[in-house]
């Protein structure tokens, strides 16, 4: 065995003074499943019921922490029950808790592999390295944290004491066997007197579930076999803490029997001070579980409040305040936790020379003050807000990282990472500055975006992030280069915001060929993502999204959760926005989600994973998680403190999903609102308005003013073509040409709306080639529109290109393959030819769910107009009020579209003998679509009836 193997702690510490009284057995030998999987490095300890070795992983080709469970000391059903428990704990990855990779049953023996940890247990770290008070608190904090995610995952610990909480390396505690572990001999739903005086580190497990941990440890439901519940792992923390602050357990019994017999007496605190942590430590300790803590996290909290804490930091805060110049922004105030910390760490607000200070902000200033556009004043002002308030956080996080140092209060390894961190915040954000400095009137326009990219100061100061986000190489030399390779991913992450994607272009395709060359997989990682981000960019979908999928799959094999979570969401609605496939998208935005989750919902990355999933779930049509995810984004970016286009876009998302159900009302408030936040910061001729005006064509539609809805949509394609960098092509500038020319169609005016349509065709098909789902929507609003015109030739033709468009393509929702049936069928009938008309559209009525509002309008509204032309006007009422409710929710209730199927509606009831109700009908239609000539066929014949 390498020399390096040496000394490698376990997830069990088998050396502690209580697992030694475990008795020894011959471990089970390695069966052929195991040996194939697994390549068996070295012993790291064993007990009665497991051995666990060093392994390396064949498959995964990682090093593992194998726990071989001997098959003789299982029967059928716990064995179940352990490899169900280990699947759901494999599922749950959280800082503080020891990660499960695999388990499997291998010819009949149940093998676990672990996460690998470097450290001993809390026993051993209590026993060598004597720690403060405040020091035992905070790292039993941590282990409460990975408690507390357990029970979020509806798991319970079952055997929490300080053998199985592991110190790391880096002084973070992880939570080990989570109800893993088996007793020798134990039997039986209830424990028995065989079983009473069982050693300490011995367990039972009942049938259903119920667990008697170490009797030291135990609540005192589990002594009469109650349930183990999260409150029984809080009384064995609570025990933990006690043991840890004092010395000595708060109960001296070890057996079963003896815990059972002093169930009455109250605790031995006396060791445990000061008299509030006495306080909090007495509480978990309550007989009652109803007398605890609600949940573990509000235990966590009262630790958190330590009072004297509070009384150095306000002596602190009032006696010590730091000036620093950052932006022109006097500094803060920074809390001592060590005499003359503060004093001390004063050089660490470096004044930002040539990064952000006084004389470079007014250099930008003039830059910017230079530009001729519009927007320009506003933008200048919001940026160098952004940048100041950026800059000061910047200086203000460096000082408390200094004094945080020099107090001693964090380990080598976190004090290195924070450093970087925020080093890595300074060269961003002088990298912003740069760029700024050079911008044209185009990048002006995207300079709050590029300020956007920045990341967030609160990265650098969570222990969570910096442990398990940031990940450095070991080595110096490594780790330089990594950090090299960093900046220039961020300098070209910046240039991708700006609108420079196609100079980022080259620098990130060198930056991945380096960082696979370095075999780091946090910065290939890293590298990727902006690779992908840079080809979306330049609509190069294919190439981007491979390399968003590689950079997920290094950034989980590496444990880079930002760069999963992030990459995720972009995934996510680069496959549900911009190229249909919406079933493939939603299961990365709910990774996105579960990743945030995972590291404890940091604000930038939780916000843009509820919006993927808003985004996805909408188009899907699970409008109540659409809507719940978009709430829950905007909530937690205006808690913190977004600035008002990242808040605009949430509420543009969720403008669409009330959209989605017909509630036009809701949707014009949403965008009206997300159009005033991003004016108010870029000035109201500013491009980035153009997706607002583009919804607001929408309600402009659903009001019946087809008129205005087109001014709208030509300003926001020139909006979008400014931001796009010219009046060029693109994914996004052919959605816009689609948009505006199903506004011209509704206003009108065919051969604009056929201009619009053709360019569009061109560019989606130069995107997405002529098989993909959104080349297929693109005809299909072509043939709308040719039909429209009474062109059927061009509209058969068009909905041919849409159906060899999806020949290759699975089914999906909203693929336009039931609306391709239904223009089939009105275009057959326009041609007379009624019996393929009836078919085609019955055929598309019965294919269409509820959810495909507009091609169940547009087949009903077929039906209706076959009906009046037989003559069967029963039928025709009908299906012309079906097709005016679909219409009322994809177009709104005073459509133009809604307002034809009420001019059927209206003529059909006249034919039926109600002529007071039927010229109400055709007389409100006619004050939607009365002079145009795109309904002027419809509306001769709804006329002609009135007169009558």
């Amino acid at each position: 065995m390498d020399e390096s193997d040496r000394g490698i702690q376990s997830t069990v510490d088998w050396s502690s003074p209580e697992a030694a009284t475990a008795p020894l057995a011959a471990g089970p030998a390695p069966q052929p499943q195991v040996a194939a999987r697994y390549q068996l490095v070295d012993e790291l300890g064993r007990g009665g019921m497991a051995v666990v070795m060093v392994a390396i992983d064949r498959q995964l080709e990682r090093r593992v922490a194998l726990k071989l469970v001997r098959p003789d000391r299982l029967s059928a059903a716990e064995r179940a029950r352990l490899l169900r428990e280990a699947r759901v704990m494999a599922q749950l990855r959280h800082p503080n808790v020891v990660t499960i990779f695999d388990v499997d049953e291998l010819d009949g023996q149940v093998a676990v592999a672990m996460e690998l940890i470097d450290g001993g247990s809390l026993r051993r770290y209590l026993a060598v390295r004597a720690p403060s008070p405040s020091a035992i608190v905070e790292v039993l904090t941590g282990a409460g944290r990975g408690l507390a995610a357990a029970h979020a995952a509806g798991l319970v610990h079952r055997d929490f004491k300080p053998d199985n909480v592991l110190i790391d390396r880096h002084d973070v505690a992880r939570v080990a066997d989570f109800g893993l572990a088996r007793p020798v001999g134990a039997r039986g739903a209830e424990p028995s007197s065989a079983t009473s005086s069982a050693a300490p580190t011995e367990l039972e497990v009942t049938g259903l579930g119920v667990v008697v941990g170490t009797p030291a440890y135990m609540a005192p439901e589990l002594l009469v076999g109650g349930d183990a519940t999260p409150a029984s792992d809080q009384f064995a923390f609570a025990v933990t803490l006690a043991e840890a602050l004092s010395g000595t357990r708060p109960f001296a019994a070890t057996t079963v029997e003896a815990r059972r017999a002093e169930r009455d007496r109250p605790p031995m605190l006396d060791g445990i001070g000061p008299g509030w942590l006495r306080a909090i430590v007495a509480r978990g300790l309550a007989p009652d579980p109803s007398a605890r803590f609600a949940t573990m996290e509000q235990l966590l909290a009262a630790l958190a409040r330590d009072p004297a804490r509070r009384r150095r930091r306000a002596i602190a805060g009032g006696a010590v305040v730091v000036a620093v110049v950052a932006a022109g922004v006097i500094g803060t105030r920074v809390a001592a936790r060590a005499p003359g910390a503060a004093e001390t760490c004063a050089a660490a607000a470096l004044p930002m020379a040539g990064t952000w200070d006084p004389a470079r902000r007014e250099v930008l200033a003039a830059a910017l003050g230079r530009s001729t556009a519009p927007y320009a004043p506003t933008v200048t002002r919001t940026v160098l807000d952004a940048l100041d308030r950026y800059g000061a956080e910047l200086v203000a996080a460096e000082q408390r990282a200094c004094v945080l140092d020099t107090a001693g209060a964090q380990s080598r390894e976190v004090a290195n990472r924070r450093r970087a961190c925020l080093a890595r915040s300074r060269n961003q954000l002088g990298t912003v500055v740069d760029r700024l400095l050079g911008a044209d009137d185009a990048m002006i326009a995207r300079a709050g975006q590029a300020v956007g990219e920045l990341q967030p100061i609160a990265n650098c100061e969570s222990l969570e992030a910096l442990v398990r986000a940031e990940i450095v190489p070991a080595d110096p030399e490594r780790a330089a280069r990594a950090a090299a390779l960093q900046a220039t991913v961020d300098r070209a992450r910046i240039d991708v915001r700006i609108g420079r994607a196609r100079i980022a272009l080259p620098m990130l395709t060198a930056a991945v060929e380096q960082a696979r060359a370095l075999d780091h997989g946090p910065t290939l990682a890293d590298a990727l993502s902006a690779l992908g981000a840079a080809e979306e960019a330049l609509d190069q979908l294919a190439v981007a999204e491979a390399h968003q999928r590689e950079a997920i799959l290094v950034a989980q094999a590496s444990g880079h959760d930002l760069i999963v979570g992030r990459t995720a969401a972009f995934l996510a609605l680069d496959l549900g926005r911009l190229q249909d496939r919406l079933r493939e998208a939603e299961p990365w935005s709910r990774l996105a989600v579960a990743t945030a989750q995972r590291l404890g919902n940091p604000p930038s990355l939780e916000s843009f994973a509820q919006f993927a999933l808003s985004v996805t779930a909408r188009e899907l049509d699970q409008l109540d998680v659409s809507e719940q995810a978009g709430r829950r984004a905007l909530a937690v970016a205006e808690a913190a403190g977004y600035d008002g286009p990242r808040r605009a876009e949430l509420h543009n998302a969720l403008g669409n999903t009330a959209r989605r159900r017909g509630d036009f009302a809701t949707a014009a408030r949403e965008y009206r609102a997300g159009r005033a936040l991003t004016a108010a910061a870029w000035g109201e001729t500013h491009p980035a308005l153009g997706s607002y005006d583009n919804n607001l064509a929408v309600i402009a539609i659903s009001d019946g003013d087809p008129a205005t809805a087109v001014g709208h949509m030509r300003t926001a394609l020139a909006n979008g073509q400014a931001l796009r960098g010219g009046a060029g092509g693109g994914a996004r500038i052919a959605t816009m040409r689609t948009s505006l020319s199903f506004a011209l169609d509704m206003a009108g005016d065919p051969v604009a709306a056929r201009a619009e349509i053709s360019a569009a065709v061109e560019a989606i098909r130069a995107a997405f080639g002529p098989v993909h789902p959104r080349t297929a929507l693109t005809y299909v609003m072509a043939a709308r529109i040719a039909l429209g015109a009474g062109r059927l030739d061009d509209a058969d033709a068009a909905l041919v290109a849409a159906t060899a468009a999806l020949s290759q393509v699975a089914p999906s929702p909203g693929d336009g393959r039931a609306l391709i049936e239904a223009l089939d069928g009105i275009v057959a009938l326009h041609r007379g030819q009624i019996a393929l008309a009836q078919r085609r559209l019955a055929a598309a009525l019965a294919s269409a769910p509820p959810t495909q509002t507009d091609a169940r309008g547009f087949a009903a509204l077929g039906l209706a107009e076959l009906a009046r032309g037989q003559r069967q006007w029963s039928a025709a009422r009908e299906q012309a009020r079906a097709a005016r409710a679909a219409f009322a929710i994809s177009d709104g209730p005073r459509s133009p579209l809604a307002a034809q199927a009420m001019l059927e509606e209206g003529i059909a009831t006249i034919a039926s003998g109600d002529a007071t109700a039927g010229a109400t009908l055709i007389d409100q239609a006619l004050v939607v679509v009365g002079d145009n000539p795109r309904f002027a066929r419809v509306v001769a014949v709804a006329k002609a009836a009135r007169a009558r």
